[in-house]
């Protein structure tokens, strides 16, 4: 099964000082599908409080 590693706080959001260890830290990180990774880039797949929601 072929997984994306996807961030939960989106690289965009980080300040430009930020370090590569902030941005990459294991507890931003997540790993998904393809089509999750799609669906959770575009809002239609949250992650609130551990859990996975979908609208």
């Amino acid at each position: 099964m072929h997984v994306d590693i996807c961030h939960i706080k989106p690289i965009s959001d980080f300040d430009s000082s930020a370090t590569i260890y902030e941005v990459n830290v294991r507890t931003n990180l997540v790993a998904l599908d393809k089509r999750c990774h799609w669906e959770f880039d575009h809002g239609y797949l949250t992650l609130v409080d551990g859990k996975w929601w979908s609208r």
